[in-house]
């Protein structure tokens, strides 16, 4: 029998028990240019591809997808926010969607979770939630994480999560009691209350106990006004737009105007949806999202009698049904879809669980454990947006997939099976395993009706790899997520590793490609991991049979280019966003610091400043001389570039509407660090370097190149001498500096074109007999 193995052989692990909590990783890669092209392995290989945008320690992941030459500001150095929900479950996102971890809150282990993407919006939806939020109780924004940054009440800017409660009965502004609860004020038809995010869970489970009593709870947000009478929503039946379109209470994460082929808004039609249990008979326990084509939630139905009808516009519908008990984590849950619903008439569709079937997949090695497996679709209108929709739970074990009706052409569905899965360890929490799989099955055209998959072991690439430590002993997070035709994002397993750490990535191989993630942590609020430096790889593709090798986290960091648009002008709009802390191996990388700035100039004259590593701004239009100043320090997370230092000058003129790449460059090392950042030395050094430019900016050959070294953290420098190694590679040789603990770099370039790049680079790596006492 499939499914996942079991210490007791029956491949039922017994959900929600036993399980440690296992953060998961959301790649959102939308309207992105394909993928780089399959790289053909020789015996083993090193992977070396671009990840994405850098400046701080959350800008490293997502897509790793090369760009094209820029037509704009790209989205650089987008901020990592961490969000608590009602819930207790905490949800960590980067400004452009790019990257999700959602982490169960304390005692929530097994929960599952439904994610929705659409229209710049990412919904997280636990799933004792659901039922609250279809009866209309609960806000659906207390749920849209893009809301809740938007608004403020991200973790960094908010300790609390403020409602609006509205009870039933004579005193409607009594608020809530409980631990984690505050009635801060009484407001006309509400009470105003505060959830104590750090004592979440403990209030979710007082809200639940006491929503017999409840009306209305509504993220209270400065804009939104306390609700009149007749306001609260009834309990059961359809949840459409009503009046809950404008506080998000039963829309999705896009807009609710009329959409995905909807007619006149004057002709509608009733959809009534039919629900069956596995055993036939009608069930109380199950409802039916219906979604237009750009992913807006244009109603949820659910009745207790297992018949439930929405008057809806004429329209073109995608119908996700779940039959299962909400919130019971050994429930079995059938998720069934139906791709297109063409609403041009009254229509009903029976949800028979009957016509799922069992979703599992066998892996080769015995000690293997599922970490992550996230079943979805991804749906397409043309070239209008579309949506993601996809159920997370940690195993296989009661999950059940079905379509109703036929499938619709492929470029327009694709639905996904991708699993993540390790060794749990002793603590079940995936520690150190020592080898992970990154599995992904696509169905073009539709949805699964059940899956039963075993793998192979030579159905994979494996990809041999070496975690490195900047700081022994610390904490890191490493995952790999996938994408493949017609899948834009899947979810993935942050697994823990302590540094330094070396496992075995084994992958699906042809179509299916990959992006890695790495994060060197510390402890933060909660007990979750902090990323002191974020890295990321682009995507690429691996073939069956093959190894390849991989390392992360290696010295030097420092400034790199892995994609045309770091920095540029679209006419007289400048952007600059180079990402400063990018590894050895050339995995795009940002860390946390104590200070970052940076300026700009144009002939002499400070045109613009931030506080934030990143720029954008306008400038005089025509030709000047600019000069750049970036400039970071982050002793306080790390004895290795503690301070990285650029200075770019070139010449630029007004762009065309395409835009320009700035003619910047960049110069690389690679000394021979072991897995601890450290170098032996000898009496003389001898440093790999290589010089980069922008790609497609327009810049001369390298005219000159200088090289000097520091034994003391840059307070005295001695030059190197600087050999051509052929092509872009040199040599800087010097006598290594006596009695140094490290050794710091600084590099000045000039190229034919007159364009001048100063570079420094304090503490880049580390001596192994010298190095400073821990």
């Amino acid at each position: 029998m499939g499914g996942e193995r079991s210490p007791d052989g029956t491949g039922r692990p017994g959900r929600g028990t036993g399980r440690a909590l296992v953060p998961v990783l959301l790649a959102a890669v939308l309207a992105l240019p394909a993928p780089p092209a399959q790289a053909a392995p020789s015996g083993r290989e090193a992977v070396r591809s671009g990840a994405d945008s850098g400046g701080t320690a959350a800008d490293a992941g997502g897509s790793g997808a090369a760009r094209p030459a820029p037509a704009g500001p790209p989205s650089t150095a987008p901020a990592r926010h961490t969000v608590t929900l009602l819930t207790g479950d905490r949800v960590t996102a980067s400004a452009d969607g790019a990257q999700v971890t959602v982490t169960p809150g304390a005692g929530r282990a097994g929960i599952r979770f439904t994610t929705l993407r659409a229209g710049g919006r990412q919904l997280v939806l636990p799933e004792d939630a659901r039922p609250l939020v279809t009866a209309g109780l609960l806000d659906r924004r207390l749920f849209d994480v893009t809301e809740l940054v938007r608004a403020g009440y991200d973790d960094a800017r908010s300790p609390g999560l403020p409602l609006l409660v509205t009870r039933r009965g004579a005193d409607p502004a009594a608020g809530l009691t409980g631990p984690g609860l505050r009635t801060t004020a009484r407001l006309p038809h509400a009470g105003a209350v505060t959830v104590t995010k750090s004592a979440a869970p403990a209030a979710w489970a007082a809200i639940r106990s006491q929503r017999a009593h409840l009306a209305r709870i509504r993220l209270h947000t400065p804009a939104a006004p306390a609700p009149g009478p007749g306001s609260t929503a009834t309990s059961g039946g359809a949840s459409g737009q009503g009046s809950d379109a404008t506080s998000g209470g039963a829309s999705g994460p896009a807009s609710t105007s009329a959409s995905g082929g909807a007619g006149p808004a004057a002709e509608t039609h009733t959809l009534t949806v039919r629900h069956l249990g596995p055993d036939g008979r009608a069930s109380s326990v199950a409802e039916t999202m219906v979604l237009d084509l750009t992913g807006d939630v244009r109603a949820v139905l659910s009745d207790a009698a297992g018949t439930s009808s929405a008057e809806l516009p004429r329209g073109t519908y995608v119908l996700v049904a779940d039959v299962v008990d909400f919130g019971d984590t050994d429930s079995t849950w059938h998720r069934l879809v139906q791709p297109e619903l063409v609403l041009d008439r009254d229509a009903t569709v029976t949800v028979d669980a009957r016509r799922s079937a069992p979703v599992r997949t066998s892996v080769p090695r015995p000690d293997a454990r599922t970490a992550l497996v996230d079943l979805g679709f991804d749906r397409r209108d043309g070239d209008r947006p579309g949506f993601t929709l996809s159920l997370a739970a940690d195993g296989f074990d009661g999950l059940y997939a079905g379509q109703i009706g036929g499938d619709v052409d492929a470029t327009r569905m694709t639905g996904y099976l991708a699993s993540t899965w390790g060794v749990p360890g002793p603590r079940g929490d995936f520690a150190d395993t020592p080898y992970t799989y990154g599995l992904l099955d696509t169905r073009p055209g539709g949805f699964f009706t059940g899956l039963d998959r075993t793998v192979a072991e030579g159905d994979l690439a494996a990809v041999d790899t070496r975690l490195v430590a900047q700081v022994p002993g610390r904490p890191a997070t490493k995952a790999h997520f996938a994408t493949a035709p017609g899948v834009t994002g899947t979810l993935a397993a942050l697994l823990p590793f302590r540094l330094p750490a070396r496992t075995v990535h084994l992958l699906d191989a042809g179509d299916t490609q990959w992006s890695g993630a790495f994060g060197e942590n510390v402890p933060g609020p909660g007990g979750l991991p902090t990323e002191v430096t974020a890295l990321g790889q682009g995507y690429r593709s691996y073939r069956a049979g093959h190894r390849y090798t991989d390392r992360w986290n290696a010295a030097v960091f420092g400034p790199m280019f892995d994609f045309a648009g770091h920095a540029g002008r679209r006419g007289d709009t400048v952007w600059f966003g180079v990402p400063m802390y990018s590894d050895q191996d050339s995995h795009r990388g940002g860390s946390l610091t104590d200070t970052a700035s940076t300026l700009l100039y144009r002939d002499g004259v400070l045109l613009a400043r931030s506080g934030a590593g990143n720029l954008e701004t306008e400038v005089p239009p025509g030709p000047g001389t600019f000069r750049v100043e970036k400039r970071t320090t982050r002793p306080s997370f790390s004895d290795l570039s503690t301070r990285v230092d650029s200075v770019w000058t070139f010449r630029s003129d007004t762009a065309g509407e395409a835009g320009e790449s700035f003619p910047l460059w960049a110069v690389r090392y690679a000394p021979p660090v072991d897995d601890h950042n450290r170098v032996r030395p000898g009496p003389v050094t001898v440093l790999p370097v290589t010089v980069m430019s922008q790609p497609q900016a327009r810049v001369g050959a390298v005219r000159e190149l200088a090289v000097e070294v520091s034994g003391d953290a840059g307070r005295t420098w001695r030059p190197a001498r600087v050999v051509p190694a052929g092509g872009a590679g040199y040599r800087a040789v010097v006598a290594t500096p006596p009695g140094a603990a490290s050794l710091s770099v600084r590099a000045v370039l000039v190229d034919t074109d007159g364009n001048r790049l100063e570079q420094t680079i304090v503490d880049a790596y580390r001596y192994a007999s010298r190095e400073r006492d821990r």
